[in-house]
């Protein structure tokens, strides 16, 4: 219902906003959820190659101690 002494808002631009919202939404979510992956990323990936590199030195240090 407009309001007295303001035109009406077309339809097409009811539309349009209202379609720009959720993509302003979209585009905010997808941001975040990229900016955490990359501070995870910087976390993930340095423990994972510590994991991978204990798993591998780990007969060559049972070695050490049975023969040390």
């Amino acid at each position: 219902m407009p309001e007295e002494g303001r035109p009406p808002v077309p339809p097409a631009l009811q539309v349009t906003a209202a379609w720009v919202w959720r993509l302003l939404l979209l585009a905010a979510g997808v941001w975040l959820v990229a900016t955490l992956l990359t501070k995870l990323l910087l976390l993930v990936v340095p423990v994972a190659v510590a994991v991978v590199a204990t798993a591998l030195l780990k007969p060559a240090a049972d070695w050490l101690a049975r023969h040390g």
